[in-house]
């Protein structure tokens, strides 16, 4: 369950007698409400409702814009097992445990993104300077070692 502004989870009345093993994310100040409760945090969420306890509050990091693809090695592998439930959304094979969410990946090793620009903090035409940034990690493994190139425009 994902939101890029409001509330990844939202529902009206009980809830399911087992609610667990669910990504629930968004990128708004609420993550789940519940009835007329609101809850910021998955925590907050799992805490208020009983529920939730291996439920993961991490971005899917889709990578495809038609379908559910995703590739955030934390949800990797972090699901349920459910008998009878041989195949992801795409006829891909599960695994046990599986991912969460309709479909099986298998995320990449290495994977960073610029988390953000350190310095300079604002500017234009201030000539030769030093940029500082600083870099996420989003893959399963650390990365070290590698090279760094940028065309500036």
């Amino acid at each position: 369950m994902y939101s890029i502004a409001g509330p990844a989870f939202q529902n009206v009345g009980t809830l399911p007698a087992v609610h667990n093993y669910n990504a629930i994310y968004s990128l708004g100040p609420v993550e789940a409400i519940q009835n007329t409760t609101t809850y910021a945090t998955l925590a907050a969420y799992a805490a208020g409702t009983g529920t939730n306890a291996n439920s993961k509050a991490f971005d899917p990091l889709f990578i495809n814009t038609t379908g559910p693809e995703i590739s955030q090695f934390q949800l990797n592998g972090t699901g349920l097992t459910v008998a009878g439930i041989t195949t992801d959304i795409n006829g891909a094979a599960r695994t046990s445990p599986p991912d969460i969410g309709a479909d099986e990946f298998t995320p990449v090793s290495f994977d960073i993104k610029m988390a953000q620009v350190l310095s300079p903090q604002a500017g234009c035409g201030l000539g030769c300077r030093i940029v500082e940034v600083a870099w996420s990690t989003w893959g399963g493994s650390v990365s070290t070692g590698f090279d760094l190139s940028y065309l500036w425009r």
